[in-house]
């Protein structure tokens, strides 16, 4: 019964979380500059902590799949982790863009074999078969580096949700966008609604069904993004 809660379990975190993934019986909770705590969910009444991952700055995001881990480090980029063994997880490379002042990552997803960063005004899309080869970028010189494409805005986004062959991405400008992204090396813009689509800039993106759920601090949006 969504309604009762009598018999929710609490589990106790080093800091605030803001952002959780699970793959398998494993957790990762996001928890800012504490890094990412992972959790054995196997016994879901009983939830382990397993440690700590660090970070250099702050966990703003964490995407898990398959046997890898993905954090946005907020101003230190993307980390890359192995987590065949959750219990010892193993930092493979990171990806960030060296002509941004502070290279801040704002959202990061995962869709088949390739991550999304959102870096201020790109997304860098990635091979996640290519991570030990990672170089970072510097689009200031017109260098993507080991990124297989990208997506240019004409402001900052802030949130992106990548299911199937779609990217979703909400801007600064609180617009809703819109891409193609079955084939990720050349993604192709199917929706803009421009400025002022959403009263203020937002804090996630989640898909469900035919519907983009999408929140700022006060409001929760319901927009319906394809047929029934």
């Amino acid at each position: 019964d969504p309604g009762d809660l009598s018999n929710a379990l609490f589990v106790e975190c080093e800091k605030g979380p803001n952002s959780i993934d699970y793959w398998g019986d494993y957790l990762y909770l996001g928890e800012g500059d504490a890094g990412v705590q992972v959790f054995d969910i196997a016994d879901p009444e009983q939830p382990v902590s397993l440690g700590l991952i660090p970070v250099n700055r702050s966990a703003r995001m964490v995407a898990a799949f398959k046997d890898r881990l993905f954090i946005a480090d907020y101003a230190y980029g993307l980390l890359a982790y192995d987590i065949r063994d959750p219990e010892n997880p193993v930092f493979i490379n990171d990806f960030y863009d060296i002509s941004s002042s502070e290279r801040q990552v704002y959202s990061i997803d995962v869709s088949e074999d390739h991550v999304y960063a959102c870096m201020e005004d790109y997304i860098h899309i990635l091979s996640t078969d290519t991570i030990g080869q990672w170089e970072s970028a510097e689009t200031g010189a017109s260098d993507f580096g080991s990124a297989v494409g990208w997506i240019d805005f004409p402001s900052y986004c802030t949130n992106i949700r990548a299911e199937g062959d779609f990217l979703y991405a909400n801007t600064f400008a609180t617009s809703l966008e819109i891409y193609s992204i079955q084939n990720p090396e050349h993604p192709a813009k199917l929706y803009d609604s421009g400025p002022g689509f959403f009263t203020a800039n937002h804090q996630s993106l989640e898909i469900q069904g035919n519907r983009l759920f999408c929140n700022n601090y006060s409001t929760l949006y319901s927009v319906r993004i394809m047929e029934e």
